[in-house]
């Protein structure tokens, strides 16, 4: 999408997204060097000139169920990795076992939950990322 001045918002490159690509706005998040653009913002307000390119990572519409609209998690994601109990430990350092447990259950299933929804348009928004900080 062309846009015609570093003036514009980011919301309003969006819409011009939305109209030309047909991705609904509210489900588009624009990215520019590792970092996600603010609709209120002008392109201006991050160094962004004539030429340079963003990058479109498109969030899945929200579901009704979240239960009912994915497959349950491989089998091998029902044990307990290596990684979580290393983490437990380490916070039990920091905090109360009991607050450490949730913690790290709390944040497994976060991380669980975002590596089984991640889409193939969110693996190339982050591939892209990589290469720009490697260049």
């Amino acid at each position: 999408v062309q846009v015609a001045s570093e003036e514009v918002t980011v919301g309003e490159v969006k819409r011009l997204v939305e109209a030309e690509c047909g991705v609904p706005a509210h489900l588009q998040s624009l990215v520019v060097e590792g970092r996600a653009l603010e609709d209120s913002h002008r392109l201006r307000d991050y160094g962004i000139k004539s030429g340079d390119k963003l990058f479109l990572a498109q969030r899945s519409p929200p579901s009704p169920s979240s239960s009912s609209s994915h497959p349950h998690p491989p089998s091998s994601w029902t044990r307990r990795s290596e990684f979580f109990d290393r983490m437990q430990t380490y916070l039990t350092r920091h905090f109360t076992e009991e607050q450490a447990v949730l913690i790290v259950s709390k944040m497994e299933q976060q991380l669980r939950r975002q590596v089984y929804e991640v889409n193939l348009d969110s693996i190339e928004a982050l591939a892209a990322t990589i290469l720009l900080k490697m260049y």
